[in-house]
């Protein structure tokens, strides 16, 4: 038997009442023998006896598994990255740890003054062109548009790239583990009752964890434009915090309310999900396409990272979708053990997959002075 205490707010007159249900049930409210409305209910349910079940001590090995296996993952990437990563080649798309990234820009120069600033002078070409005379390939506006709106005679448009950040792959992938490792941990003290929260603290850590992954694929793909990995790091943070959302809703509808009206509404955040998911992924397979239908053959391990980690993804949200609907059917403590275990599952093995098909290749590379040929 699983006991629950109804606690009141402290302006709620009533008497406090202890109610008995059996397990993997919810508590039939009852207040002097009438049905209690839970809407209008200003208190809250509370687990009085938190004693772990078999299956939940079962539960609780396996997330201490995984917290071993982030462990050594994040301690042996670590390692290399300090005595072995760091000695191989920068800025080699497919391989590197250390690759560059650049951001795009434009300005209007006056080709009679030619102010600007010192970015264009020192990255972009055309303006190099136009400092020497050679206006071949300078495209200069007349009458553009009404001088009354803006006057764009004489001028002239320039694209240039600033190189940036760079970004150091390998110890992102070290520090996803490390994160891995400690929301792990913390997860693990609250697996032993069953029912007793929200399963949010899985999705604050993938919020982090996922976003430095798909940054990491983004990049192997040749994606290298700064503030569209910056994009796709803040669109997989949000769709990671809705899936958080539609945990709580779930949970708190089935648990505490019970609102028929509000059964379903976690399909709300739940497919808002799904569309950031998809507008970040779309342009990282699209990009690979491209590379791989102009290149002389893509290496396999990229091929295998960027679809195997995609069908986890996909894998990932189904999971949602089916333990979501399943407890807003049938709210029972096994929905919570399987929804656990599947998610530990999923992170062991997506994690550990994307990093070593990507920095075990890299381990073969040769040293930077061995890896250019000169003719």
């Amino acid at each position: 038997m699983r006991v629950f205490q109804f606690v009141p707010d402290p302006n709620f007159q009533q008497q406090n009442i202890v109610l008995a249900a059996p397990d993997d049930e919810n508590p039939l409210l009852a207040y002097n023998g009438n049905a209690f409305n839970r809407w209008a209910n200003p208190g809250f349910i509370q687990y009085s006896n938190k004693q772990p079940t078999k299956w939940n001590w079962s539960l609780n090995s396996y997330n201490n598994l995984a917290v071993f296996i982030h462990f050594i993952n994040a301690l042996i990437v670590f390692v290399l990255c300090f005595t072995y990563l760091d000695s191989k080649p920068e800025n080699v798309v497919f391989v590197s740890g250390k690759i560059k990234l650049s951001s795009t820009n434009y300005a209007l120069v006056d080709i009679n003054t030619k102010e600007t600033c010192d970015d264009v002078k020192h990255y972009s070409n055309d303006y190099k062109a136009l400092q020497t005379n050679n206006m071949q390939n300078i495209h200069i506006f007349s009458d553009f548009m009404p001088h009354s709106l803006y006057d764009f005679s004489n001028k002239t448009l320039f694209k240039y790239d600033i190189p940036d950040y760079s970004l150091q792959l390998h110890y992102m992938i070290a520090f996803f583990f490390t994160l891995s490792f400690v929301f792990q941990a913390i997860n693990g003290m609250y697996l032993g009752f069953e029912g007793s929260f929200p399963r949010v603290m899985s999705y604050f850590e993938y919020s982090i964890s996922s976003s430095l992954m798909i940054v990491v694929l983004a990049v192997n793909t040749g994606i290298l434009e700064l503030y569209t990995i910056i994009a796709f790091f803040g669109l997989f943070f949000g769709m990671n915090i809705l899936g958080a959302c539609a945990e709580i809703i779930s949970w708190t509808n089935a648990y505490l309310f019970q609102n028929r009206s509000m059964k379903f509404g976690w399909l709300i955040p739940h497919f808002a999900a799904w569309v950031l998911f998809l507008i970040v992924y779309i342009p990282i397979l699209a990009m690979y396409e491209k590379v791989r239908s102009c290149s002389a053959g893509v290496p396999g391990f990229i091929t295998a990272a960027i679809y195997v980690e995609f069908l986890f993804f996909i894998l990932f949200g189904i999971s949602q979708t089916y333990f979501l609907a399943w407890r807003s059917i049938d709210h029972t403590a096994k929905v919570e053990w399987y929804m656990d275990f599947v998610n530990i599952t999923l992170s062991i093995v997506a994690k550990t997959f994307l990093a070593w098909v990507l920095i075990g290749p890299v381990l073969s590379v040769h040293e930077i002075s061995d890896i250019y040929v000169n003719q």
